[in-house]
């Protein structure tokens, strides 16, 4: 039997330069323009028909590496924003450390997030 994908990721996972915001204080922010971030494919029914984007909710995978070479020396973490260049503000509330090098150090950031209200 073949494969069905009809409801599976139809949105392609190309990356992106985004401008992200760290918060410094309530209300504050440092940007920082960061290359090769990823966001992760959407499933079918999660897509806004006129954006081409997930309406509520999508993750992001941000590298150490362009984010050192955006001059940007903290990790992402939340309440921190993500503009994306379609135009969508992106406010991260979860951060998950992934690929760790041999010394333990995150070398990829797994940020869920969600289009505020």
């Amino acid at each position: 039997m073949p494969l069905d994908l009809s409801q599976a990721y139809l949105v392609p996972d190309a990356p992106v330069t985004i401008t992200y915001k760290s918060k410094t204080a309530p209300g504050a922010f440092s940007a920082y323009t960061v290359a090769n971030v990823h966001r992760r494919m959407t499933a079918k029914g999660q897509v806004d028909a006129a954006t081409g984007l997930q309406t509520r909710e999508a993750y992001f995978h941000i590298w150490r590496g362009p984010l050192a070479s955006a001059g940007m020396s903290a990790v992402p973490k939340r309440d921190d924003l993500l503009d994306h260049p379609a135009g969508v503000e992106w406010l991260v509330r979860e951060v998950e450390e992934c690929d760790l090098d041999s010394s333990g150090l995150a070398q990829r950031f797994r940020c869920r997030c969600v289009t505020p209200d």
